[in-house]
């Protein structure tokens, strides 16, 4: 079966200043349903996680809460992109030993069947291995500036 995305315009923000969450103009009458996949501009915004008749809150790739798993482009490497309530987002469990790079492509794992793979989600800006850790520090911008969006499409499961 087909799925047909779900336009919808963004019609309410959280209230903090780095957003955790937007208000959406599409709901269970349009077929929207929790963990659907919200993306704009063929990349990834979050997931919708409370949905009414006609409009539905997507919890934000910014949202601390928010644990999606990526996969680096260039190297292969499994990781967890977390919000970090900024306008970036950071990788978790990133192995020290993985050669990544300013500019790598961070893009969705099947892994956990929620999100399609290969969706792009963010992009390396700067990481950095302290010393004794098991993992490294990296940054990652979204490919979506979300302050910037107006409309979105909703991907119903």
């Amino acid at each position: 079966m087909k799925k047909t995305p779900v336009p919808a315009d963004i019609v309410g923000y959280d209230a903090s200043n780095f957003r955790k969450s937007i208000t959406i103009n599409a709901g269970s009458k349009q077929g929207v349903k929790p963990n659907d996949i919200v993306v704009s501009d063929n990349a990834l915004v979050g997931k919708v996680t409370t949905v009414s008749g006609r409009s539905s809150v997507v919890q934000l790739i910014t949202d601390p809460a928010a644990r999606i798993p990526g996969r680096v482009v260039q190297t292969r490497e499994q990781v967890i992109v977390e919000g970090n309530a900024t306008a970036f987002c950071k990788l978790k469990y990133a192995p020290r030993w993985a050669q990544l790079k300013k500019g790598d492509d961070i893009v969705t794992s099947d892994i956990g069947g929620l999100y399609p793979p290969s969706l792009p989600i963010a992009t390396v800006v700067e990481n950095e291995l302290k010393s004794g850790a098991l993992f490294q520090s990296v940054k990652v911008l979204p490919r979506v500036n979300i302050s910037k969006i107006e409309s979105v499409l909703v991907i119903t499961n």
